[in-house]
């Protein structure tokens, strides 16, 4: 439940700012402190994951604003080391789940500006104020509603919603006017059928 929190937590940041940040922390916390020692072996397992934070920070010896580069690399660190304890207490299915749902809450909030954005012309900005933002957040709502749609164990009631999430994502897509969006799309359409196909086929092998 923790953990469902803190994922569920991760979408309304980019929306409602520093409190759903600081639900997120909480989160973590409190997933680190109830399993400090599974916690610790998780950090060590995917240390690897924060060497690019750890990069960032050493950064601040060069950079011209040390000490706006030095509290970006620590937020970094501490976010990319939450999120590991935070994933760890959820499975893979369960995480695409929680994040399905709170990205398709995000593009519903932007319907009331879609029908003045295709008469208008204007880039959909939805409740995000930035049309890249909402761009993103529909690709990521795209990838999402693929998996969960394909996935034979997700809940009835999620996979029946994935065809109306597909056809609102791509409608948030092309509305926002982004390019970077759009070859997103064309990327997770190419590289998705081999990620169906492989397991399927590895499975079939072996037996």
């Amino acid at each position: 439940i923790i953990a469902g929190a803190a994922l569920a937590s991760v979408g309304p940041i980019y929306i409602f700012g520093s409190s759903f940040a600081a639900l997120f922390c909480l989160c973590a916390v409190l997933s680190f402190a109830l399993r400090p020692v599974w916690a610790v072996k998780d950090l060590t397992k995917f240390s690897w994951l924060l060497v690019l934070p750890l990069l960032a920070a050493v950064s601040t010896l060069w950079s011209d604003a040390p000490e706006r580069t030095l509290r970006a690399g620590l937020q970094l660190i501490l976010t990319v080391g939450a999120t590991i304890i935070v994933c760890r207490r959820l499975s893979a299915r369960r995480a695409i789940l929680v994040l399905g749902a709170n990205f398709l809450a995000m593009c519903l909030m932007a319907l009331p500006d879609i029908a003045a954005s295709a008469t208008s012309g204007e880039p959909l900005i939805g409740p995000f104020g930035s049309k890249n933002q909402m761009a993103a957040t529909a690709h990521v709502l795209f990838a999402l509603s693929l998996a969960i749609g394909f996935d034979r164990q997700q809940p009835v009631l999620a996979r029946l919603l994935t065809p109306m999430s597909i056809i609102l994502a791509l409608v948030c897509v092309r509305l926002s006017q982004s390019a970077g969006a759009a070859i997103a799309i064309m990327m997770t359409l190419a590289t998705f059928p081999p990620i169906v196909i492989y397991p399927k086929a590895s499975f079939a092998i072996r037996c």
